[in-house]
């Protein structure tokens, strides 16, 4: 199931081979992806910041991002997923 809006959109999301229900949106100066999930579901993930990280995104087949950081907003957190290191 996906739900769009203006921006973005629910739906369907794999990272590091878990599959989850997330939040994403285009990066509005990366050319990557913002993903908003809860902590306790990326808690499990076991993935950091500063790697490359293998993803599925609604509406997009899989590939390796880079996950340069994330912004904790309990009770979810939004990760910056960029294309490359550099944006």
């Amino acid at each position: 199931m996906r739900v769009a809006d203006a921006s973005g959109e629910v739906g369907s999301v794999a990272i590091g081979g878990r599959q989850l229900y997330a939040y994403v949106e285009p990066g509005t100066t990366t050319g990557g992806w913002r993903v908003r999930l809860g902590l306790d579901e990326f808690e499990g993930l076991g993935v950091h910041p500063f790697q490359w990280v293998r993803v599925r995104l609604p509406r997009r087949g899989e590939e390796a991002v880079y996950f340069a950081g994330m912004r904790e907003q309990p009770p979810f957190v939004w990760l910056d997923l960029r294309r490359t290191p550099s944006g």
